[in-house]
């Protein structure tokens, strides 16, 4: 007769079945099986981070007596994502990303739940840009461009505008999704892209959008915080001067002149010593000129303020520049410093050597007078 016996220590099932024989002299027979709980552990888990387009295979190891079946499951999903030890991703794509569980079970029970997380990164993209046809925006006005781009880590975002010159220049104007220009000037005219990036693996990626164009419109504007225009020009006497304001019109300049005293010249004339020239377009920066007036062979009588009247149809600005002229100092002045610095170098002198005699003939005096007690 078989008689099994069940005993459970430690977490193990252990079933033991009995042999007794009656009016036998053999000796009895027992058969001990040891039954597992099932116990899991993850072989493959990522250490670095998952770039999209690799091949990632992690494997859930069983350790369990009778064989267990093993389940995985993908976190947000109620169905069975897959009835294997091991789950493959050939190549990995941003949708497989997701925390996966596997867990196994036997006749004996289920074993714990393990976690992988399956963070796949990919490159940034740019998805979108507006207004894709650019802006038209009234100086000192307020506008905004908004870019929209997708990638994991979530990317960075930079505002570039394109600088004119000799060379191609970047500036950053900003650096987040949508770029607020308030109180817009003729400055932020121009050509814009946005730029996105994360990092990878210590690796930076970036993707870079079209350009989209900012166009300003409005009365003319003096742009004061350039080097081309000059708030004061100091010269020496008889040198010529050179006065410049670079400002941007649009619609473009219907009159531009100079303006001091009782004078007024209009650009491209000439009066005596004085030349207004004719604007100078900035082939760099759309909308933009450079006036200049020249004051030939300057005088000390030229040293007054100079100002530039510019209109269009939108309305005016004007601009004074202040021109100093710089007298040569006459040597006759040159030599009447020379000498007076000598009499007072001599006068200096004289009164040292006395003050040093006078205390020499007090020393004298009270040395006669301790001699005499």
């Amino acid at each position: 007769m078989y008689k099994p016996l069940n005993n459970r220590r430690f977490g193990v099932l252990w079933t033991v079945i009995g042999v007794h024989l009656q009016n036998s002299s053999r000796s009895c027979v027992m058969r001990i099986i040891r039954i597992d709980l099932p116990e899991i552990r993850l072989e493959g888990q990522p250490e670095r981070d998952i770039e999209e387009g690799q091949s990632v295979s992690v494997k859930c190891v069983v350790d369990a007596n009778p064989q267990a079946n093993v389940i995985w499951k993908k976190s947000g999903y109620s169905s069975i994502y897959a009835l294997k030890d091991q789950i493959e991703f050939m190549p990995v794509k941003r949708s497989d990303s997701g925390i996966y569980s596997c867990s196994a079970t036997n006749d004996v029970g289920t074993s714990q739940e393990l976690e992988v997380n399956i963070d796949v990164k990919y490159k940034p993209q740019i998805l979108n840009v507006s207004p894709i046809h650019g802006a038209t925006v009234a100086v000192y006005n307020s506008t905004t461009l908004v870019c929209e781009a997708e990638g994991n880590p979530p990317p960075r975002y930079s505002w570039l505008q394109k600088m004119g010159g000799d060379g191609i220049e970047w500036q950053q104007r900003g650096n987040t999704a949508k770029l607020v220009i308030q109180n817009v000037t003729y400055q932020y005219q121009g050509q814009y892209v946005c730029e996105a990036s994360n990092v990878i693996n210590g690796v930076t990626y970036k993707a870079t959008s079209a350009e989209i164009s900012l166009d300003v419109t409005g009365a003319p504007q003096v742009l004061t915080d350039t080097a081309r225009t000059k708030k004061r020009v100091v010269v020496e006497k008889d040198e010529d001067a050179i006065i410049p304001v670079y400002f941007c019109s649009d619609p473009i300049p219907k009159r531009t002149f100079w303006e001091w005293g009782s004078i007024k010249l209009e650009t491209g004339n000439k009066h005596i010593r004085y030349i207004a020239e004719r604007l100078h377009k900035d082939e760099g920066s759309r909308d933009c000129y450079e006036a200049r007036l020249i004051v030939e062979r300057v005088d000390g009588s030229d040293s007054r303020k100079y100002t530039l009247n510019v209109e269009n149809e939108r309305g005016s600005e004007a601009f004074a520049v202040a021109l100093e002229v710089r007298e040569p100092v006459a040597m006759s002045v040159v030599i009447g410093i020379v000498v007076g610095c000598i009499i007072l170098l001599l006068i200096i002198t004289l009164v040292i050597l006395y003050l040093l005699k006078a205390e020499r003939m007090c020393f004298n005096r009270e040395y006669f007078k301790v001699l005499a007690l």
